[in-house]
């Protein structure tokens, strides 16, 4: 009985990211977003030595006559050049208790959330699972 309790305690751990996501689909608000300005900075995480630069897109929405604006974080390639411009709309969810949390609503958004179950799951249950004894 323990071991079916810790094994369903585990599985929630792991597929919370996905039930996350789950959750903001359902009970978040569909809205646009507009890209307003591109900021640069620089990614110090580089093996090149003295750091890539890169571009962080910096959205507005409108939301119950407010004015919101936020920077989008997301995954690109080092080097890269921002996958928006200045005058992109994106589609966004965004919580309906605080409006100034949002997130993009596409598949983008989708699979890093599946990636970070599967990454969280694997981890879990490879560090859970009975070990067996060498020969």
């Amino acid at each position: 009985m323990a071991n079916a309790i810790i094994l369903c305690a585990m599985a929630i751990v792991a597929l919370s990211p996905l039930l996350r996501r789950l959750y903001i689909e359902r009970f978040w608000i569909r809205g646009r977003g507009t890209v307003i300005r591109l900021e640069g900075g620089i990614n110090t995480s580089s093996d090149t030595g003295g750091g890539t630069w890169v571009w962080t897109p910096r959205i507005e929405y409108h939301v119950g006559g407010q004015r919101f604006t936020s920077r989008l974080s997301y995954w690109q390639s080092l080097n890269a050049r921002s996958k928006y411009a200045v005058g992109d709309e994106v589609d966004i969810l965004y919580s309906p208790r605080n409006p100034s949390r949002f997130i993009l609503d596409s598949w983008d958004s989708w699979l890093s959330y599946i990636l970070i179950t599967i990454v969280l799951g694997s981890a879990i249950f490879s560090a859970g699972a009975p070990r067996r004894p060498g020969p």
